[in-house]
């Protein structure tokens, strides 16, 4: 059922915080078949725009003393949308690498978030070996990241009542020191012609 245009929003959804994030990032990463794996956005911001395509990073850590190549499937979810990506690792002892994940356009308001699916060791999925969006989709899940997509033309609007708030507020601080200046010079001449 469709949200008619006419029923009232009220605003202040997207409330702005900017002196914190609201990723939010596993910490710390978690730890899959002896590799730590992660989630962490390219430009960490409170929150994303409707139109937006931020970029996030897989970031996986080879803390053992063996090289660990093959696959991960990490899943990104928004409402009732699923994409499935299939991230390619090799890496070295003690090595650390990012692997960019594609930009995945948010094309609603909700809460995005990314998940490893949990399939066994990476070994176990050289490229050649074929694996069914349903044997993904199925799998438990570790979740990795999240953050919230708010509607871009609610924010804009917020935004314009939040500047016509200020501008009334600092009219409404006038007109109380002119109206204070007022009284207290009336007071004045009432006191001088007292005397």
């Amino acid at each position: 059922m469709a949200i008619s245009d006419s029923v009232y929003k009220a605003p202040f959804i997207c409330y702005r915080n900017t002196n914190s994030t609201m990723v939010n990032i596993r910490d710390p990463p978690v730890e899959y078949h002896g590799i730590l794996v992660s989630i962490v956005p390219d430009e960490d911001r409170p929150f994303y725009l409707t139109g937006d395509a931020p970029l996030f990073k897989l970031r996986v850590h080879n803390p053992g003393k063996e090289r660990r190549y093959g696959r991960l499937f990490i899943t990104w979810r928004l409402v009732n949308v699923l994409t499935i990506r299939d991230v390619k690792i090799d890496l070295e002892p003690g090595e650390t690498e990012e692997y960019p994940l594609p930009r995945e356009w948010l094309y609603t308001e909700g809460m995005a978030i990314y998940e490893l699916r949990v399939m066994g060791p990476p070994e176990h999925y050289p490229a050649q070996r074929s694996v069914s969006s349903e044997e993904i989709v199925k799998a438990p899940i570790h979740p990795l990241c999240s953050y919230w997509v708010c509607d871009k033309a609610r924010y804009e609007y917020e935004e314009e009542f939040r500047g016509w708030t200020k501008n009334l507020v600092r009219l409404t601080r006038v007109l109380v020191g002119l109206t204070a200046a007022l009284i207290f010079l009336t007071l004045l001449q009432i006191f001088r012609t007292l005397n």
